[in-house]
């Protein structure tokens, strides 16, 4: 599974902290995903003996905490894709392997459904030759309102 992750500017630091990610939490070899697996699963076991001590719940280990954990982690953090970067601004373009499927999959759709937002507003609200937002980023519109402020009227 691919997905396509859409920045104005910075695409280089979003592909190292992309990076980073899949090091540390990529299932096979990953860091930090053995303990964070053991440390959820010790939380979640409490968190259950807890419920059904206090809470007259006999249900409550099989209901409230094994399916859940084990359905989120087979979901969200075994299964890794592939995350294409694409930054607008610079055209920097980048791809990273092994990012976990929860990660990958959520940044892909909300930069995607902000990529197709700001073109839409860029086909309704602009000009023909007006600069665009997706060719300028962020930082161009942060400097014009930033440098507003020094405007003079003669």
């Amino acid at each position: 599974m691919e997905n396509t992750v859409y920045t104005y500017g910075a695409g280089e630091l979003l592909a190292q902290v992309f990076n980073g990610i899949a090091a540390l939490i990529n299932s096979e070899n990953g860091v930090l995903f053995n303990p964070l697996v053991s440390f959820a699963a010790a939380v979640g076991l409490v968190w259950s003996i807890a419920n059904m001590v206090y809470g007259d719940q006999v249900t409550g280990f099989i209901k409230n905490w094994v399916v859940p954990f084990y359905l989120s982690l087979a979901l969200f953090f075994i299964p890794s894709t592939r995350v294409h970067i694409h930054d607008q601004v610079t055209g920097f373009r980048y791809t990273v392997d092994n990012v976990p499927w929860g990660l990958g999959a959520s940044a892909g759709l909300l930069s995607g459904i902000g990529h197709k937002v700001t073109k839409g507003v860029e086909m309704v609200f602009s000009l023909p030759d007006d600069l665009k937002y997706h060719q300028s980023g962020s930082m161009m519109a942060s400097n014009l309102i930033a440098n507003s402020k020094k405007f003079q009227i003669t």
